[in-house]
């Protein structure tokens, strides 16, 4: 099997996709195959588990929402993609009962976990340009919150601080990115597109 984007574990549950678009839930304990489920294309991002629900990326711009118990569907969200886009993925990152990812139009979105309705979008690229390659705007990277605003960065577009419940930017700073986030404390960490690694205040 071709696992592609690493895999999620919750509880006793360890669900990974692959470059065939499958979905795989495994048990923790002795890796037994607890259900599969087919996405509509290869699934490169690792997927992410709560309240009793998978959300997997599909590299086709859907996101899904699976049961965990079963791997049946219980929701669809689709977001149109470019035809040229970075080959990445940003992985779902589910926070009290909303889902939120990034996706190749250079776009945040927050989705509703238990019906997969869209709460909010933001853009962080503009996909500006001439050309399909000067219009990259992947938003690949990691998103990461701190409870209070979500962290993201765009390829050839912003950095951003964002607010969990509206989408508003609280701050913003141009800087190209695909590798996404990390947050430690009162420190955001960043690295761009040349390799520069970037130290930035948290709140400003």
């Amino acid at each position: 099997l071709r696992w592609a984007g690493g895999p999620t574990a919750a509880g006793d549950l360890v669900v990974v996709g692959g470059l065939d678009g499958q979905v795989y839930a495994l048990s923790a304990a002795d890796g037994s195959e607890r259900w599969k489920a087919q996405m509509s294309s290869e699934v490169v991002a690792a997927p992410a588990i709560a309240n009793g629900i998978v959300v997997v990326r599909s590299n086709d711009g859907r996101l899904v929402g699976l049961d965990a118990a079963d791997g049946s569907r219980k929701w669809i969200f689709d977001q149109s993609v470019p035809a040229l886009s970075l080959r990445s993925n940003s992985a779902p990152l589910i926070a009290n009962g909303v889902v939120y990812d990034g996706y190749d139009n250079g776009r945040v979105v927050a989705v509703r976990l238990d019906d997969g309705n869209e709460l909010w979008s933001q853009t962080l690229s503009g996909g500006e340009g001439r050309t399909e390659v000067e219009r990259l705007a992947d938003v690949d990277g990691n998103i990461v919150s701190d409870g209070q605003a979500l962290y993201a960065a765009g390829y050839r577009g912003q950095l951003a601080a964002i607010a969990l419940d509206s989408g508003r930017p609280v701050w913003q700073r141009d800087l190209s990115s695909y590798t996404g986030t990390a947050v430690s404390g009162n420190t955001l960490v960043a690295i761009d597109a040349d390799g520069n690694v970037w130290a930035f205040d948290r709140e400003t």
